[in-house]
């Protein structure tokens, strides 16, 4: 595939005609029509329908211009800001994360420090496994993850093998977050055998989170009652209206204070949660990036490692 296929398919789509469109292309007929056969032949699609008044795409066709008009965009954007060397300025912060009431007054904290630069953010808030294919497909640059003791281990050999680096922001220990109906609602701390037999929330959609709650592994009481959930205002939901319990952590409280919800001690000796922070390696981080991350270190008192 050549790029000066996919303008010459625009410009078919555009006139309605590959006649009329070869016309302003200054191209033959036969020529403009081997191109696009080319292109179908090449991704064995049908592009067009061919009429007695004109061509029509075909829905496979409809699919595959979405895709070539995406392309053509990011060949414009890059001759724009590359063709006379770099010289843009523009400062990218591209985050994936999970629900975090923290991150929305550090992003705002990063853009007032530099909003006299020119200055695109991006925030998905996801699930931890599309948190690390957001950064490693480049969708995101920084991803910001909860890792719990239990799945730290397969957690680190996920990305090694997707080759990137984790650091680790801060720490948290473990909490019962309950409801007024709970009858756990008054304690001033949760024992784990207190927790057998009572509903679940779990604020994760991952399989391996799944798996873990079913395959019995530490950290899971219930294997019976367990809803699961990928939303902070699900599981608020959920809480407030069943005696349910979730597994939660300070960064994750501050999210819960203007509900009539209590975030209670789990005892336990072992248990503990890092907040932790991902990057493709081998990249330098910008100098937004820099900003951002010392922003979000200094927010729980630690110091930034080396960049």
């Amino acid at each position: 595939m050549q790029i000066q296929q996919l303008e010459y398919l625009m410009k078919v789509v555009e006139c309605g005609s590959i006649t009329r469109a070869a016309q302003q292309l200054f191209l033959s007929q036969p020529s403009l029509t081997k191109s696009i056969s080319n292109l179908e032949s090449e991704y064995h699609i049908k592009i067009f329908d061919r009429r007695p008044k004109g061509i029509q795409l075909t829905p496979e066709g409809k699919e595959f211009l979405y895709y070539a008009q995406n392309v053509l965009n990011a060949i414009r954007s890059l001759d724009k800001v590359f063709e006379d060397g770099f010289r843009s300025g523009r400062h990218i912060l591209s985050i994936a994360s999970q629900q975090f009431s923290f991150l929305y007054d550090l992003i705002l904290q990063t853009y007032r420090q530099f909003e006299s630069h020119s200055i695109h953010i991006d925030l998905l808030e996801a699930d931890r496994g599309e948190i690390v294919e957001a950064v490693i497909g480049r969708t995101a640059d920084i991803g910001l993850i909860v890792c719990s003791h239990i799945d730290a281990r397969p957690f680190h050999w996920l990305v090694n093998d997707k080759n990137l680096e984790v650091h680790v922001i801060d720490y948290s220990n473990i909490y019962v977050s309950v409801g007024p109906k709970s009858p756990l609602y008054n304690a001033e701390s949760v024992r784990p055998e207190e927790l057998v037999d009572q509903l679940q929330i779990v604020l994760d959609m991952e399989d391996d989170t799944k798996s873990g709650v079913y395959s019995k592994k530490e950290g899971h009481i219930n294997t019976h009652h367990v809803f699961f959930c990928n939303s902070l205002a699900s599981c608020i939901h959920f809480l407030l209206r069943t005696d349910a319990f979730a597994f939660t952590q300070k960064w994750v409280i501050d999210s819960l204070e203007k509900t009539p919800i209590r975030s209670i001690p789990l005892e336990s000796r072992s248990q503990s949660n890092e907040l932790v922070w991902v990057k493709r390696t081998n990249e330098a981080t910008s100098e937004v990036e820099k900003q951002f991350l010392h922003n979000l270190y200094n927010h729980f008192g630690n110091s930034i490692p080396p960049l």
